[in-house]
């Protein structure tokens, strides 16, 4: 079974639950580049607008977990470590597991609206198209 979750629904999800616009695209195999414009005040200069960007990757699926690793700037690298170490501390986030090294882990299994799903199916791959994010899944026999 193929599954694909295009990038503007993935965006529009992302937009309803934080109210932030963020642009998704395919950098590379196994890889999404994630846009975002910060727009910040600056007194007596006024607004001023900062393109940040992200790379995500997909390294390896353990059952439901998916290894993951990112990239990007030093300055957003720190931004990002923080961030993540405050998620980390979040028990309804508690499906995120972070590593050393720009390394995490999502745990899809343990992720309370979807987990009842992969009592149906076992996650055969995940890829990145130019449209998405692609998953071929395998059937489990359910009778």
């Amino acid at each position: 079974m193929k599954i694909l979750i295009t990038f503007p629904e993935i965006q529009e999800i992302i937009k309803n639950k934080t109210g932030k616009d963020i642009t998704l695209s395919m950098a590379k195999d196994n890889t999404v580049r994630i846009l975002y414009t910060l727009a910040v005040k600056v007194p007596f200069i006024g607004n001023v607008e900062k393109d940040i960007a992200l790379n995500v990757s997909i390294k390896e699926i353990k059952g439901t977990d998916i290894y993951m690793s990112y990239d990007c700037g030093m300055g957003m690298s720190l931004m990002i470590s923080e961030a993540l170490k405050m998620l980390k501390e979040d028990p309804r986030l508690g499906f995120i597991e972070v590593g050393k090294d720009k390394q995490m882990v999502l745990k899809l299994g343990e992720m309370e609206n979807i987990k009842s799903v992969f009592d149906k199916i076992d996650l055969q791959s995940i890829s990145v198209t130019n449209s998405g994010i692609g998953a071929i899944c395998k059937l489990k026999e359910i009778l």
